[in-house]
């Protein structure tokens, strides 16, 4: 059994896809909180226009700031709900929808386990993909919560279900009080990683 809780990810240094591996589970902190990564410049504090070309919807704003006030993994709140239908539920769209349901909940609980297939079995790499029921070539095997089974999945699921993990993972880290950055700076994180999330589904590379 995994460790409960929101996610883990070694982030050390980064690594190409094909070396990547993935514990989703819940740790009290995390290895390397988000907060501590240099990011760009951000916009000015006034940033519904900006000289760089970013610009809020002054709506999704407002949900965020409300959330932000009182920061809870509901996902009836206008903020998370939002998110969900524009971004998480599109990501975890998949032919086989019984289970990419078992996956959503699974990534919820903090109990999913994405690994990269042994270099040493290249020749023999499964040519199947469970979540989108393709031929394709799958690098990747990830099982969910206490079950004994593997599902091999292909580049573009391993992207769009690490891209949700990522999201979810530093939602629960603004829930327990562990990002310390201002309001404007999470806001900014926050957009970053639905960005990821967007590029995972359309099978483009993360920018992460």
């Amino acid at each position: 059994m995994l460790v409960s809780g929101v996610g883990l990810f070694n982030r050390k240094h980064r690594r190409s896809p094909s070396h990547f591996n993935l514990k989703y589970g819940r740790e009290n902190s995390p290895p390397e909180s988000p907060v501590k990564e240099q990011r760009p410049t951000m916009p000015p504090t006034d940033f519904l226009d900006s000289k760089d070309g970013w610009e809020v919807d002054p709506n999704i704003h407002k949900e965020f700031v409300n959330w932000k006030q009182n920061p809870k993994f509901d996902k009836t709140d206008p903020f998370l709900a939002r998110i969900y239908k524009e971004d998480i539920n599109l990501c975890l769209d998949f032919s086989n929808a019984e289970l990419g349901s078992k996956v959503q909940e699974a990534i919820e609980d903090g109990n999913i386990f994405i690994e990269a297939v042994s270099d040493k079995s290249k020749t023999v790499f499964p040519k199947k993909c469970a979540l989108l029921e393709a031929p394709r070539q799958c690098h990747y095997r990830m099982k969910l919560e206490d079950q004994e089974q593997w599902y091999y999945i292909s580049q573009i699921c391993r992207n769009r279900v690490t891209a949700v993990c990522d999201f979810l993972n530093y939602l629960r880290y603004i829930e327990r009080g562990l990002v310390k950055s201002s309001v404007h700076d999470v806001y900014w994180e926050i957009t970053r990683l639905r960005k990821e999330m967007v590029l995972a589904r359309l099978g483009l590379a993360l920018s992460t």
